[in-house]
């Protein structure tokens, strides 16, 4: 509710900045400040997911692994932003559950199901992680600019030696 209300004054503080800039002839320039701060309400509201959201879901002081990114939805076309962990043996993708805070699972997965994975472009503007599942025979793609960096975390993470690495990528 907290995320459409924003949305509603963001489009009547553009209506009225429009009106003012053709018929007045000024901008009442507070008012950029104020479309800025519901942009900025918007996005918490709907998009952000922290990494105490995920401990506290988790139950756990510290997963394995966790990276801020996002999840392209099975048609290619839906991106989900939250946050991807993995711990306790299992690969999860947390989105924000409402506009008062918490989250929840949006992808599920056993580390043993991941028959491979490889590090690249995932789509044509993104860049990020896509896993092989034996079971599903499905792929999965994650994006984030940081997975390059943070791959021999991530090997650690499923618990793949780093030997293995070249026959695994």
């Amino acid at each position: 509710m907290i995320h459409k209300i924003s949305i509603a004054g963001i489009l009547a503080i553009i209506a009225y900045i429009v009106y003012t800039s053709l018929y007045k002839g000024f901008i009442i320039w507070p008012f950029l400040l104020l479309m800025a701060v519901l942009a900025a309400v918007y996005y918490v509201t709907t998009s952000l997911v922290t990494s105490g959201m995920v401990r506290k879901a988790l139950g756990c002081e510290s997963p394995s692994f966790i990276l801020r990114a996002g999840f392209i939805e099975k048609n290619g076309t839906d991106l989900t932003n939250g946050i991807f962990a993995i711990s306790g043996g299992r690969i999860m993708m947390f989105a924000r559950k409402g506009d008062l805070g918490g989250c929840k699972v949006i992808f599920e997965a056993d580390i043993s199901d991941v028959e491979s994975y490889s590090i690249g472009k995932v789509d044509d503007y993104h860049t990020g992680l896509i896993l092989e599942l034996k079971k599903k025979k499905e792929s999965c793609r994650f994006t984030s600019k940081k997975f390059p960096e943070c791959e021999a975390a991530l090997r650690e993470a499923l618990g793949w030696a780093a030997e293995d690495e070249k026959e695994n990528s």
